[in-house]
């Protein structure tokens, strides 16, 4: 069964910071060491001190593929996380939420919005199919 997890605005950066270790030995031990998923640009807006964490600590094997939309704040930093890659789908400007797939995990982020949350989905089944839409689209893009 799905194990579910409902993260509010007031918890969400700790959330992160606690988690990312737990998603990252979740791709170690399913061997899909690959970060895939779209992201609104938001995230990187209010996160990106989050993110330059990560990206200290994550481990060799890790990398990161991400569809995304344009914004000054994508395009500034990238190539800055050597193992981090995004593209830009087209025209595709109005991404207004964010989902990961990590190991067995999807996670589905709103920060676009206030109040910020963050929904975590632990299971193989529903992670392994969102990871082949992705494996799928990224060469198209």
């Amino acid at each position: 069964m799905p194990r579910i997890k409902f993260i509010e605005e007031e918890r969400l950066n700790d959330f992160l910071r606690q988690a990312m270790p737990e998603w990252d030995k979740s791709m170690v031990q399913s061997g899909e060491t690959t970060w895939w998923g779209f992201q609104d640009h938001t995230f990187i807006d209010f996160f990106l001190n989050s993110a330059a964490w990560y990206w200290k600590q994550a481990p060799e094997e890790i990398d990161l593929k991400l569809l995304t939309n344009r914004s000054p704040t994508e395009q500034k930093i990238s190539g800055k996380f050597e193992r981090r890659h995004v593209k830009f789908w087209g025209e595709a400007t109005n991404f207004l939420s964010t989902t990961w797939v990590c190991g067995n995990y999807v996670i589905m982020l709103n920060t676009r919005n206030k109040p910020f949350y963050l929904v975590e989905i632990q299971n193989a089944l529903m992670a392994h199919d969102q990871r082949e839409v992705f494996k799928n689209l990224w060469p198209l893009v």
